[in-house]
């Protein structure tokens, strides 16, 4: 309180004595009530509730005649009636005793109060399946359950909502809930189940259990989903064996008299009866349905109709053991497929398939219908006869139910529903996520609201104290003041004072902050969802867990078919498409499958292990011989600097003697000048002279030193790669790997690993319809060979596909997408992939150099220019132009052409080519031209290449095509034709055409029209250079300056492999290599001209040719050259381009295709390296180093050769 209320410290006292007589006073009244209080009275005992149930009256009307019994399709497989069937017990054996027994009477109860019993005569001790999987040695209890049902429900009495039990261990269970209500009972118990459906009794619908004749159960009332209907009596018992009496006598009486169900009136009950198969025998089904196209989905619609047939599969056996409380581990939701779905129980019986074969060996004893689902198993014929073996009693009839092709309307409206639903689901589960997360974040928002209000209350209750501190500090400053006014008589008026400032001084009110009232919630109900038009065309519904497992699925569907009657089968019905229509839709599926589907269970046979070990082997040798080699020049080098060790010792030695005799000669030369003259002076220096003379007649001769023999070195540079004999000694004994990187040793084993893996998977699989490995499946089946992976990373690349163009001349893609080896599939050695791998290596090392090699641009010759005649191509009436090459002054017609020119005007020729082509190739008048569809497939098999409209700047093929409709067209039918003839003398039509499109193009881009600009891609050659006065990489980086075609201008890896070649690398990159193994179109596939075979220049698995003359347009056009690709196909003549010998039309020859006698490229036609060895020269072997050198590597023409292909100062 503030210090202004509180009393002086007198007054405080006396309150402080007031407040502790009035707690005293309070403690008094307290202990006078507690003893006034009366002692607790001891409970009395509760008296059971006064029994409602009364006598029943005489039966009115007729009564019951049928007798009431338990019908062989109300019974579960493992129950066994005796033989007047009042006696039930259950099988103990093969797993079936760990699943509950049902039976349901054949007679139900709608209205009155009736009664049935159940005495328990026998209970047997079966080892717990819980107590087994948690390692405990209880022994199972033995449990019966007595109670009610509706007709048709399961027969596990209690696991569903359509039936109330009590059980032996005193619970009452509905709905696999069990609540407490009874008494617990056991053998020798006669327990009496009473069903009060009586309107006027109290007790209606009640359901109440007795114990030899006495309640012990208090009635409870019927769940609400059972009134109102029939409930026939129903037993649920395991390990134990009942008798059943439905009367009309009780063996124990209830304290009232009650009807039982034998003795009900007639109206008051209804009787189940099933009709026997006209011919005596039950019909024994077996549904042929493809994994996940509505198995199971049919087979519950199937039941719901047919509901007097018994389900057996595997599904069936883990539903029964779900509903009669067997433990799973891991629960029953988790499961990896619905055909055989894992056990897991931890109960031998159950996990082995004991109980499978337990069922099969009792339905055929009973008699009832069957329906045997097996997806895997009815699919095959041998486990189609596997399982009519089992029903070869002549009481069954087998029928096979072909459940295969296009669904009926029925299915797909149940499909429609379960996909709804689904989606429904999901969206109540996303919905109540989003009000979790919003209600998450309204709590966060409110306690950061409240602690912000508490942190302002706290901040004032901290300035309130402060100001009474504060406060009290100016008071007790008064009350001084006070005492000393009182010493000078002031203290009446000082006071006075005082106490009006306190009047004065107002109380602070603390302002209280209203509270938000709080949001009153309103349950908002999830938004209810509809099928879009896709999912309502979707005809098999998506379920979470498949029929089979992946690799029972890959390993069993080639071997899927549909049943015939001589397997067996009596009778075959087709549920959904008939006859050859099913058949037809089966082999498609399987095909479909084989070109889509990994063989899970496929195995490195003995050839790939033989082959894969053979190479290990020489690797290793390989690896052996570049370490031999490697200390070979250590060696070398050691022996080396030994010699010179020796030389330089042997000089030193040789100077310090020449030293010494030169000292001597001095010593001697000074004692000569001391003598006199004279004849004996003379005479000894004749006598010295001549002994010095014989001294040096006697000296030792010179040492001729040897000579160091030059050791031999090989240019690896300057082999033919695939000239070389043996690859361990191309020369020198050096090998030809011998500079090998860890990148180099890498893609060899990889080219080698993939050729392999092409050829050992069609040896393994052994399957026509499967002709090699999809790209998609690729990284498995490497896995499965190598015990590796493929990895992208591990590479440097994006995807598999590119690991491919990383060893395209071993291996490659086909245009059906899946692995083919360019190599053949037995060799003699395994050299051919040192020397691709070599062979690689070299084209990345000229690659880089071309790369980092920077040369200025040769000074433009400067010419006295002349006054030339101007030509107006726009003045010129296109199809009036006679000769293209020449509209005047010496202009081509096609000279103002770009990029996208030279593309359509290819597009025009091909698509023209293409029409017409078609048409003879085929020879069917019932095939009128190439559907719009398909157009794409047939320009890949023409063309080589892909018919993209991305390259194009367009969204279809048919907008493709209207970018040329000046040449073709689609008729109505939706073919491709064509607006021209199909001979003609010359193409220039084509060239016309495309200037009479540019000139349009340009007008209407001129008037504004965004759209007709061409959005046309530029495509890099796929291994040339930059070279080309229009398109890049089609003649290579530096043929304008005299280098030489770049690699690949007339090479590169094909994606279809024809026969005809031009070379590995080109016409000029190395020299104008021939035809070699994996590189340019290797020998395979059928070949048109027949090739001209050189045989010095032929390669190992290669085939070199001249092909027949081709009629080319100049290089800028890259679409009709075989530039880009390496392809040439057709006849003709090749143009020279400008640039090259004039007048001079000549074939660009691969390696080993020789030119034709009127050929000139130059001075000298030798390559750099030369031809191979044993081939006739190309030109004297000085041109290798002259215009080798000057050309570029690779390059063709002598040093000057202006007019020369490659000659220093060329025009290329």
């Amino acid at each position: 309180p503030p210090l202004a209320n509180m009393a002086p410290p007198a007054e405080k006292k006396q309150k402080t004595e007031e407040t502790k007589e009035d707690v005293k006073v309070v403690e008094d009244a307290e202990m006078k009530n507690a003893e006034e209080k009366p002692a607790v009275e001891t409970p009395k005992v509760v008296e059971p509730p006064k029994e409602l149930e009364t006598d029943a009256a005489p039966v009115a009307g007729a009564k019951n005649k049928d007798d009431v019994t338990f019908l062989t399709p109300d019974t579960t497989l493992n129950v066994l009636p005796s033989a007047n069937g009042s006696v039930l017990m259950s099988l103990n054996e093969g797993g079936i005793q760990h699943l509950m027994a049902g039976a349901r009477a054949s007679v139900g109860v709608s209205k009155g109060r009736y009664m049935f019993e159940v005495k328990v005569l026998e209970c047997v001790n079966v080892a717990d399946p819980v107590a087994q999987g948690n390692n405990n040695n209880r022994m199972s209890k033995n449990l019966v359950r007595v109670g009610f049902s509706t007709a048709g429900s399961s027969l596990i009495l209690g696991a569903t909502a359509d039936s109330i039990c009590f059980d032996s261990d005193g619970a009452i269970f509905h709905d696999k809930k069990r609540t407490v209500g009874g008494q617990r009972f056991g053998r020798d118990n006669v327990m009496a189940v009473l069903l009060n459906l009586d309107e006027k009794s109290e007790n209606a619908n009640t359901v109440s259990l007795f114990k030899d004749g006495k309640r012990v159960s208090q009635p409870q009332a019927l769940p609400e989903g059972l009134k109102g209907k029939t409930l026939f009596p129903h037993i649920g018992f395991k390990n134990a064996s009942v008798h059943v009496n439905f009367g009309p006598t009780p063996l124990a009486p209830l304290p009232f008299t009650c009807h039982m169900v034998q003795d009900a009136a007639k109206a008051h009950v209804k009787v189940t009866a099933y009709a026997a198969p006209a011919d005596g025998k039950y019909d024994v089904a077996f549904p042929v349905s493809l994994p996940d196209e509505g198995t199971f989905a049919w087979l519950d619609m199937f039941l719901e109709k047919h509901p007097t047939y018994t389900e057996l599969s595997d599904r069936m056996i883990m539903d029964w053991a779900q509903k009669s409380g067997v433990w799973k581990n891991r629960g029953y939701e988790n499961k990896s497929c619905n055909d055989k779905p894992e056990g897991n129980f931890q109960v031998k019986e159950l996990d082995d398939g004991s109980i499978r074969k337990a069922l099969f060996s009792i339905a055929p004893l009973q008699s009832r219908n069957y329906i045997v689902m097996e997806v895997r198993g009815n699919l095959m014929k041998d486990t189609r006869k596997e399982l009519l073996s089992k029903f070869e009693m002549p009481g069954f009839k087998k029928t096979a139910l072909v459940v295969v092709g296009e669904p009926t309307a029925d299915f797909k409206k149940k499909t429609a529903e379960y996909t709804l639903k689904a989606k429904q689901e999901a969206s109540d589960r996303a919905f109540k996520v989003k009000k979790m997360e919003e209600k998450r974040q309204k709590m966060q928002a409110k306690q950061a609201k409240e602690a912000e209000k508490q942190k302002k209350k706290l901040e004032k209750e901290r300035a309130k104290k402060l100001a009474d501190a504060k406060k009290k500090f100016e008071e007790e400053k008064k009350k001084k003041e006070v005492a000393a006014a009182k010493k000078e008589g002031d203290e009446e008026e000082t006071h006075e004072e005082e106490e009006e400032k306190k009047e004065e001084e107002p109380e602070e009110e603390e302002e209280e902050e209203a509270e938000e009232p709080e949001e009153i919630e309103v349950e908002e109900e999830a938004p209810k969802v509809a099928l879009d038009a896709e999912e309502k065309k979707v005809v098999f519904a998506n379920f979470p867990v498949k029929d089979l497992a992946a690799v029972v699925y890959s390993a069993s569907f080639t071997k899927f078919s549909c049943p015939d009657k001589e397997e067996g089968f009596e009778e075959i019905k087709y549920e959904w498409s008939k006859g050859d229509k099913a058949e037809a839709y089966m082999k498609k599926y399987i095909l479909d499958r084989k070109l889509s589907m990994r063989i899970e269970e496929l195995q490195p046979g003995q050839w790939a292990q033989k082959q894969l070990t053979a190479w290990h082997t020489s690797v290793n040798t390989w690896h052996a011989k570049v370490a031999e080699y490697k200390n070979m020049l250590i060696k070398k080098e050691q022996a080396k600097r030994a010699k010179e060790a020796k030389k330089a010792k042997e000089a030193r030695e040789k100077a310090a003697k020449e030293a010494k005799e030169a000292k001597e000669v001095e010593e001697k030369a000074k004692k000569q000048a001391k003598k006199k003259e004279g004849d004996e002076e003379k005479k000894e220096e004749e006598e010295e002279k001549k002994e010095e003379e014989e001294k040096k007649e006697e000296a030792e001769p010179m040492e001729v030193e040897e000579e160091d023999e030059e050791e031999e070195t090989v240019d690896l540079l300057s082999i033919d790669v695939f000239g070389v004999e043996d690859i361990l000694d191309v020369g020198a004994k050096t090998p030809l790997f011998k500079e090998f990187g860890h990148e180099d040793w890498t893609l060899m084993s990889l080219k080698f690993e993939l050729h392999l893996l092409a050829h050992a998977f069609r040896k393994d699989v052994n399957d026509s319809e499967r002709p090699g490995i999809p790209l998609d499946h690729l990284a498995f089946y490497y896995q499965k060979y190598f015990k590796k992976a493929l990895s992208t990373k591990e590479y440097g690349v994006e995807s598999v596909g590119d690991i491919i163009k990383l060893v395209s001349d071993a291996v490659y893609i086909t245009p059906q997408n899946v692995l083919d080896s360019q190599l053949s599939e037995e060799m003699e050695t395994f050299a051919v992939f040192a020397k691709l791998t070599e062979e690689a290596k070299e084209e990345e090392e000229e690659k880089k150099e071309e790369e980092e090699k920077k040369e200025e641009p040769e000074p433009m010759e400067v010419e006295e220019e002349e006054e030339e005649e101007a030509v107006d191509l726009l003045s010129i009436d296109v199809f009036g132009v006679e000769d293209i090459l020449d509209v005047g002054a010496k202009m081509p017609l096609f000279k103002e052409f770009g990029h996208e020119d030279w593309t359509l005007m290819s597009l025009r020729f091909e698509l023209h080519l293409l029409a017409h082509a078609f048409r003879k190739d085929v020879d069917d008048p019932e095939r009128p031209g190439i559907p719009l569809d398909h157009l794409p497939f047939y320009y890949q098999k023409y063309f080589h290449k892909n018919l993209t409209t991305k390259e194009y700047g367009v969204e279809s093929v048919a907008d493709i095509i209207k970018l040329v409709s000046d040449t073709v067209y689609l008729t109505p039918q939706q073919v491709l034709d064509s607006q021209l003839s199909e001979e003609m003398e010359t193409f220039a039509v084509f060239a016309k055409l495309t200037e009479e499109a540019r000139r349009f193009r340009l007008l209407r881009i001129d008037l504004g029209e965004e759209d007709a600009k061409l959005k046309i891609a530029v495509v890099q050659a796929s291994t040339g250079g930059a070279g080309g006065p229009q398109t890049k990489g089609l003649w290579g980086k530096g043929a304008q300056k005299g280098v030489g075609a770049a690699k690949g201008t007339w090479g590169g890896v094909p994606q279809q492999p024809q026969q005809a070649s031009w070379g590995s690398k080109g016409d000029s990159a190395k020299g104008g290599k021939g035809s070699m193994m994996g590189k340019g179109f290797a020998a395979k596939g059928p070949q048109t001209p027949q090739p001209q075979v050189a045989p010095a220049m032929q390669k190992p698995g290669a085939v070199a040719v001249r092909p027949a003359p081709v009629t080319m347009p100049p290089p800028a056009v890259r679409s009709l050259t075989p530039a880009a690709k390496g392809v040439v196909k057709g006849s003709g003549t090749v143009v020279a381009p400008k640039g090259a010998a004039k007048g001079a039309a000549a074939v660009a020859p691969g390696k080993g295709a020789w030119p034709t006698p009127t050929s000139s490229y130059g001075k000298a036609s030798q390559t750099t390296k030369g031809a191979t060895k044993g081939s006739q020269p190309y030109g004297k072997p000085a041109d290798k180093g002259k215009g080798g050198k000057d050309a570029g590597k690779g390059s063709w023409g002598a040093s000057a050769g202006g007019k020369a292909w490659g000659g220093k100062g060329g025009k290329w």
